[in-house]
């Protein structure tokens, strides 16, 4: 995740977030970023901890 005014152009932009195996993944922001950009990009990782690639950057705006 990125949180920021532009897109990451590189995956080591990005903070890690998390490891998840279910869905919904529910995070929280603090109050200073409401209102800005949050940025993510996506992989899946097998049991054997390989990575696969990375998805498209997806955005939204952190709610209030």
């Amino acid at each position: 995740m990125k949180i920021g005014d532009s897109p990451p152009t590189d995956p080591k932009e990005l903070t890690f977030v998390a490891l998840d195996t279910a869905t919904p993944y529910v995070m929280e922001f603090s109050g200073e970023d409401v209102g800005k950009t949050a940025y993510f990009m996506l992989r899946w990782v097998n049991t054997k901890g390989e990575s696969g690639p990375w998805s498209q950057t997806v955005s939204m705006m952190i709610p209030g």
